[in-house]
């Protein structure tokens, strides 16, 4: 028998929403792309859709308009990872698993053990994705 009650969902409804407007407060307070690296993106999409690509000297310009950019501005190209699909997609599921996981945990619907652990760890990871695919891409300065 399961204790979710309706009022417990709408809580979890609410956390979650919650959550997810924080987010979307937080993505237009990222620095915008500097318009190298748009104009960058610009050319090798048009490049491909005229059926022009030039392989992989395309795709090592945008590479380089992105590695130009961190270095001139750290953390510029936040933006790009933070509002990727695949990003977008694991906050919403993040969102919907922590607020969940905390509101069962709260009111005794989800009993504490090691699934409540396991969604709460998989939702923060998944809230923490974008940042770790941009911290793991940005350049490095040898000292």
């Amino acid at each position: 028998m399961s204790n979710w009650t309706p009022a417990i969902l709408a809580y979890g409804a609410l956390g979650a929403a919650a959550l997810l407007l924080i987010q979307w407060l937080a993505s237009h307070l990222l620095p915008k792309l500097p318009y190298e690296v748009l104009e960058s993106m610009r050319r090798v999409r048009q490049t491909t859709i005229d059926g022009e690509y030039q392989g992989d000297a395309d795709i090592y310009s945008l590479d380089r308009a992105l590695m130009d950019a961190e270095l001139e501005r750290p953390g510029s190209t936040l933006r790009l990872y933070y509002n990727q699909p695949t990003a977008l997609f694991g906050r919403i599921l993040g969102s919907l698993l922590v607020s969940f996981g905390i509101t069962g945990w709260l009111t005794g619907a989800a009993p504490y053990g090691w699934g409540i652990v396991l969604a709460l760890l998989a939702g923060i990871a998944f809230l923490v994705y974008p940042f770790l695919t941009w911290n793991s891409s940005r350049p490095r300065l040898k000292e």
